[in-house]
């Protein structure tokens, strides 16, 4: 099993996880480390609650798993989810990422793409309108939002992961729903994960060992970096500046997380 896309040891994880060590990439690859990757890991580990950490930053894989470490509300209105706390993080970085030069393909050259993935189906319209009416026109074709029943050959140079719950499920515990998610990012791969999903439910049978594995390759710097939110971020590192569209985005972002559930759309599938 050959990954084509995964730079710096991204691969290593689904690897280990669903592949029993046997998923590998190219010489080229495995040891590959462009001036793009590296501005991308730069730029993620900024938000770490009071800076980089030296005993959160012992990974060189470019996966952040950014978890904002206090408990928050699910308010259950109908069939499908969404936070709003993780929508507006992940909006502000990509509207950042996508007016700064620094943010590129491995070539150094071409504008870098983004690829915005979610298990819920209407974290995924939230994201797709986002796209269609606040990102700039000429930017457009560098963006796309797939569930994960749809994102099968797909690929881009940052990958956002919108793990939407603070607690685990069936659901989002599946191997192969996680395996699709976790092998599209070719420089980096972006995680919006609570610790709370990496342990066992309370109220159902079952213990999530692939989303606590994940929480655990982060925190322990094997296969990532746990990037721990502030609860009360500065308002300079978090919210995106200068363009008239992006003032939306990132505003609440010291607000308690707020999970909404809303449509009759069932969950994303795979």
């Amino acid at each position: 099993m050959m990954n084509h896309r995964a730079l710096s040891g991204l691969h290593k994880l689904s690897s280990e996880l669903f592949y029993d060590g046997r998923m590998g990439v190219p010489e080229s690859l495995e040891e590959n480390c462009p001036e793009s990757l590296k501005y991308l890991r730069e730029y993620f580990m900024k938000f770490q609650a009071n800076g980089p950490q030296p005993e959160t930053t012992k990974s060189f894989v470019p996966r952040f798993l950014v978890d904002y470490n206090y408990f928050f509300e699910v308010e259950e209105l109908f069939k499908s989810f969404w936070n709003s706390t993780y929508y507006n993080w992940v909006m502000a970085r990509i509207l950042e990422l996508l007016d700064d030069p620094s943010f590129t393909q491995i070539d150094g050259l071409q504008p870098g793409t983004i690829l915005i993935l979610s298990l819920f189906r209407e974290a995924f319209e939230k994201y797709r309108q986002a796209v269609g009416k606040d990102v700039a026109e000429e930017d457009r074709a560098r963006v796309e939002v797939r569930t994960l029943g749809t994102v099968a050959g797909a690929e881009a140079d940052v990958v956002f992961v919108d793990m939407v719950m603070y607690t685990a499920s069936p659901h989002t515990n599946d191997p192969k729903r996680l395996c699709v998610a976790l092998t599209r990012a070719r420089q980096a791969e972006v995680i919006m994960m609570s610790s709370g999903m990496g342990r066992r439910s309370e109220t159902e049978d079952f213990s999530p060992t692939n989303l606590a594995a994940i929480y655990n390759g982060c925190e322990s710097g094997e296969h990532g970096t746990l990037v721990v939110m502030p609860q009360e971020p500065k308002k300079k590192k978090q919210e995106p500046q200068n363009k008239e569209r992006r003032k939306t985005f990132g505003k609440n972002i010291t607000d308690q997380p707020e999970v909404v559930k809303t449509s009759t759309d069932q969950e994303a599938n795979d």
